[in-house]
């Protein structure tokens, strides 16, 4: 009797054994195949920041296309007025041809106050710019692109923003007021009579304004507070 029981628990051990074995073999498939996934999840991430790394240079060649062609834009209009004189021997007309003095003025200022603070050259409407993607965001081969983004980036530290509404990309403002200057300073006779019938100032002092809030925006970067908010942030990512 007792030898059959030694032989019964004999068995009910080599069952075990088995099982213990089949199941010991089983966590360490299990554990090969979560280290593959796991190695696969990482190839998956590096993948993803290579794309996006390409993304990121497509839409920067992309953009600087767009810039170029606007910018291209502005050229061949300051090349249509400016220097009117010296290349065609008589005035630039007033208004009743083309190109003119009025519609010259007129563009200028768009490019001055409006075009050089739009999407393409100013940056986003709403700013996406965060401490995790600042290295790529401010990579940019432009400021311009990203100066509203640096506008509004100091309300995440809890200071100021740098100003209060959108500022042109310093690129397209200045080309353009310096192009609307030389426009009034080669033909003072039609720049007066333009200005005589209302305000004389208006567009020029939306042109300089523009001007001055973009000066303005870089002055308030110039801040203690905000560097010492800056350097508290990156310490904080940092140590954590």
């Amino acid at each position: 009797m007792q030898v059959q029981m030694h032989e019964r628990f004999d068995r009910i051990e080599d069952q075990l054994d088995v099982i213990y074995t089949a199941m010991a073999d089983g966590f360490n498939a299990l554990q090969d195949d979560i280290h593959d996934l796991s190695e696969d999840v990482d190839d998956l991430a590096r993948e993803m920041a290579v794309a996006r790394a390409s993304l990121e240079r497509i839409e920067d060649a992309l953009w600087g296309v767009a810039e170029d062609v606007l910018l291209f834009n502005l050229t061949l209009l300051a090349n249509d007025v400016l220097d009117y004189r010296d290349d065609n021997g008589v005035d630039l007309p007033y208004s009743t041809a083309n190109p003119n003095f009025v519609t010259g003025a007129s563009d200028l200022f768009s490019w001055a106050t409006t075009i050089a603070r739009n999407d393409t050259f100013a940056g986003d409407q709403i700013s996406t710019l965060t401490l995790d993607n600042a290295a790529d965001r401010l990579a940019s081969p432009s400021i311009g692109r990203v100066v509203n983004d640096l506008r509004v980036y100091p309300a995440q530290l809890g200071q100021p923003v740098l100003a209060g509404s959108r500022i042109p990309a310093p690129a397209p403002w200045s080309q353009a007021a310096s192009a609307y200057a030389q426009l009034a300073r080669e033909n003072p006779w039609y720049f007066a009579y333009m200005r005589s019938g209302g305000d004389p100032n208006t567009d020029l002092e939306a042109i300089i304004g523009a001007g001055e809030d973009l000066a303005e925006a870089a002055d308030n970067g110039r801040s203690q507070p905000l560097f010492d908010a800056l350097f508290a942030q990156h310490t904080d990512a940092i140590e954590t």
